[in-house]
């Protein structure tokens, strides 16, 4: 993400693992989050993503109905991976995703083509990964402006959510909601 501001954004995916506590470690880390989320998850317990977003002032997005890896999809498949997804969504939380992120970071022009059509304005990866309290860089080894940061809705949530937290203000860069400066 391209931007001067010392900012840095945290996403989180897919859905499998939900905590009540959950929305207590973002709000005490100070720490808005983008969830993409998988259909089925939401399926399970919508009222749980909806009352966390709200509660932390983060934002639902596209993360397909059950994340196939889309680039092995035909075109077809991957439009009804993603519209299906947008129009639950949009549906159950109010408001149609404008962000797509492919699972396994795998895509092709199929995919862009049908997340346009579906009503995404980006197509979203990451640049560091946190997982087990432990980060991964792409490039380099710290965070820097308009990191895009994935984790998941694991077991250690706190634990990760506290080291994106604490990698942030190591760099100087202050958490922020991805769709703020994409949308």
């Amino acid at each position: 993400m391209d931007t001067d501001d010392p900012v840095v954004f945290l996403t989180i995916d897919d859905g499998a693992t939900r905590d009540p506590k959950m929305a207590d470690v973002l709000k005490e880390a100070g720490v808005p989050a983008t969830f993409f989320l998988t259909d089925q998850y939401v399926r399970e317990d919508a009222d749980f993503f909806r009352r966390l977003r709200d509660a932390t002032g983060s934002q639902i997005e596209n993360h397909t109905l059950d994340h196939p890896d889309l680039k092995s999809q035909s075109a077809d498949e991957q439009r009804r991976q993603i519209c299906a997804t947008s129009d639950n969504y949009e549906e159950e939380f109010g408001r149609r995703p404008t962000l797509l992120r492919p699972p396994y970071g795998s895509f092709d022009d199929d995919t862009l083509r049908a997340a346009a059509e579906c009503g995404a304005t980006h197509v979203v990866h990451w640049s560091a990964e946190i997982a087990n309290g432990k980060i991964q860089f792409a490039s380099g080894d710290r965070l820097r402006a308009g990191d895009i940061v994935l984790m998941h809705f694991r077991e250690q949530f706190r634990e990760d959510v506290d080291r994106f937290a604490e990698e942030a203000e190591k760099s100087g860069l202050k958490p922020a909601l991805l769709e703020d400066y994409l949308t």
